[in-house]
């Protein structure tokens, strides 16, 4: 797992206002740490891709309290991406400049890209993949961290 420190990701969003912020100002939600979630192994292996968009309630301590699956894809990998976003997403911390409530509300998309093998992907020393990275404070792409080479 990899956790980015503030000053790496300190980044800002303009949202709707939901539960517990003010309706008539922007909300500014802003990383203290968030979490890049493992890529699923067997999705590794296969070369799948994929993506879930979690709906997360944050606390006023900026503590991650409740997680829903907004969405999950493709359909037959989506669970175990899912459960990868999830689990990152409950050891993520943020804060709210503007929210007046006991919590707030955010929306936060993993995209699980295992990008096209290059043809020399299985011959020593391999083409790097790009890292995982946090895009936004409302976007995470997360990657392998090799490219699978089945040797025969």
């Amino acid at each position: 797992m990899k956790h980015l420190p503030v000053a790496l990701a300190l980044l800002t969003l303009t949202m709707l206002p939901s539960a517990g912020q003010e309706g008539d100002s922007e909300t500014r939600i802003q990383i203290k740490t968030m979490e890049i979630p493992r890529y699923l192994p067997l999705a590794q292996q296969a070369g799948i891709s994929g993506n879930v968009t979690l709906h997360l309630t944050v606390n006023k301590n900026g503590e991650v309290t409740v997680v829903d699956v907004v969405s999950a894809d493709p359909k037959d990998w989506g669970k175990g991406f899912a459960s990868m976003a999830i689990e990152a997403a409950k050891r993520s911390q943020f804060s709210c400049a503007s929210c007046t409530g006991d919590a707030f509300e955010h929306t936060v998309t993993y995209l699980f890209d295992f990008p096209p093998r290059p043809n020399n992907a299985c011959t020593p020393p391999q083409p790097p993949i790009p890292p995982s990275k946090i895009d936004s404070v409302s976007h995470v792409t997360v990657r392998p961290k090799a490219w699978p080479c089945v040797q025969i």
